[in-house]
């Protein structure tokens, strides 16, 4: 009597293989997808202060003041800028200013793993148009400290604000 030896499975060699092949696979993608988020997180961050730099020039555009904080009993200043400040390595603010008053401040928060570059500065956007002043700030570059990503934000003396790509 002969007995036939065919066999139908799998060995448990071949699916330890398949499944090593498999978990490598998930790491590979889970990884791309993390950077990719976080490349996603580092261009809205620099849209959302691209927005808030657009904010302060459209309020300078306008003349637009608080005539409450602007306006006293002895006299009534006139606008003299909108600021965009950054104050720290992850936060920056829009504010108007009437003389020595300052009114409307707003502050802003990036993103934990997000940090600004430089970690201080000022651009005053002056009202109807007459220009930028840039202080010390004519680019800002946020970093990513997950990826090391960067990205540029500049800022030209006749307001011109651009978005880089990242780097």
């Amino acid at each position: 009597m002969r007995y036939s030896s065919v066999s139908f499975g799998f060995t448990i060699i071949e699916i330890i293989v398949v499944v090593i092949i498999m978990l490598i696979l998930m790491g590979v993608g889970i990884a791309g997808y993390n950077n990719f988020n976080q490349s996603q997180v580092l261009k809205q961050t620099a849209e959302d202060i691209k927005s808030a730099l657009r904010d302060a020039q459209n309020r300078a555009l306008t003349s637009e003041k608080d005539e409450n904080i602007c306006t006293t009993a002895l006299s009534s200043y006139d606008l003299d800028h909108w600021r965009f400040s950054i104050t720290a390595n992850n936060t920056y603010q829009i504010s108007g200013s009437c003389g020595s008053l300052t009114f409307n401040t707003k502050t802003y928060k990036t993103p934990t793993n997000i940090t600004l570059s430089p970690t201080s500065g000022n651009v005053d956007f002056k009202p109807l148009g007459q220009g930028v002043t840039q202080g010390s700030l004519q680019t800002i570059t946020l970093i990513s400290s997950v990826t090391l990503k960067k990205i540029d934000i500049t800022i030209t003396t006749s307001g011109n604000i651009t978005v880089g790509t990242i780097y």
